[in-house]
């Protein structure tokens, strides 16, 4: 059983104040477990208001602070002889048979608050078909040169028409698919019939469109690709110049180390090794000497590595 009551805000049966009363000899809240009976537990749910979760059947718990006086029993009752009632406190207080949690006084709004289903937003069809509109056509002057007329039939099926009149218009067509624009002077009706027929021809200049963007994407990736493949070629190579750079440098030492070395002078160190080393080392030193009929030999810098 949970040790902290089950309605929210109850701070003072935390486990640190219930020490805190004890030391100060404060008498700390009684915890009640749920009732058995199911019909009980359910009034409990109902009253307790909780919205983030229900409670829980032997676990949760709930304090004396949410009863009503009438539903707890605080006191021992005894009849004494002459008829009066003596009381005397009980160290923990029970709960009345079907008793309900009452009282909430420390709640707070937001946590007993349940959310609000919001209202599902109508569709354009369903605000259309709500839509009251005039027995007599009208025409409506939104702008100076622009004039637009809503005309309704016998089967209340809307028209809308919209005029331009203009001498001199220079016409700018969106396309929203790939953001492109058509601009066109229209000085005359033939002007707008070609405009008509590029919207209507649509679908063939998005291709168009496509392609010319496909092809221009494709070059500018091709010239990132080789900047890219130069750019590492180049690191490579500059790794591999310093590597021979280090490398002749070490081949110099060797050299002007090797100078000085005489025969006595290998001989007076071959004696210091074993007799089957020194064999290894005459032997590889007859291999360099002689040349292999396939060309294979050891190398000068064979010889240094092994000097050093």
């Amino acid at each position: 059983m949970s040790r902290n009551c089950f309605v929210p805000s109850r701070k003072e049966l935390y486990p640190c104040n219930r020490s805190t009363n004890k030391l100060l000899g404060i008498r700390n809240k009684t915890l009640f477990e749920e009732p058995k009976d199911p019909k009980v537990l359910t009034q409990w749910i109902k009253a307790i208001p909780r919205s983030v979760r229900n409670l829980r059947p032997r676990i949760d718990c709930v304090c004396e602070k949410h009863f009503d006086e009438t539903s707890l029993i605080k006191y021992f009752e005894t009849k004494m002889a002459d008829g009066s009632i003596k009381k005397i406190e009980k160290d923990r207080i029970l709960l009345k048979e079907n008793a309900v949690p009452s009282l909430f006084p420390d709640l707070p709004f937001y946590l007993s608050s349940k959310t609000k289903n919001g209202k599902q937003p109508d569709k354009i069809e369903n605000q259309l078909k709500k839509t009251i509109l005039p027995d007599a056509t009208f025409i409506t002057k939104i702008k100076d040169d622009l004039i637009i007329g809503w005309l309704n039939n016998d089967n209340d099926t809307m028209f809308k028409k919209i005029i331009i009149y203009k001498s001199n218009l220079k016409i700018q067509v969106f396309v929203m698919l790939n953001v492109e624009g058509v601009m066109q002077t229209a000085t005359d009706l033939g002007d707008i019939e070609q405009i008509i027929a590029i919207v209507n021809n649509l679908q063939a200049y998005l291709q168009l469109i496509s392609t010319i963007r496909h092809r221009e994407r494709k070059q500018k990736l091709k010239k990132l690709k080789t900047i890219g493949r130069v750019k590492n070629i180049t690191r490579k190579n500059r790794r591999l110049n310093n590597n021979v750079l280090k490398l002749k440098k070490k081949v110099g030492l060797l050299k002007q180390k090797c100078a000085t070395a005489s025969a006595t002078v290998i001989e007076n160190e071959l004696l210091n090794f074993p007799e089957s080393q020194q064999e290894a080392v005459r032997a590889c030193f007859e291999a360099a000497i002689l040349k292999d009929p396939k060309g294979n030999r050891y190398s000068i810098n064979w010889i240094y590595d092994w000097l050093k």
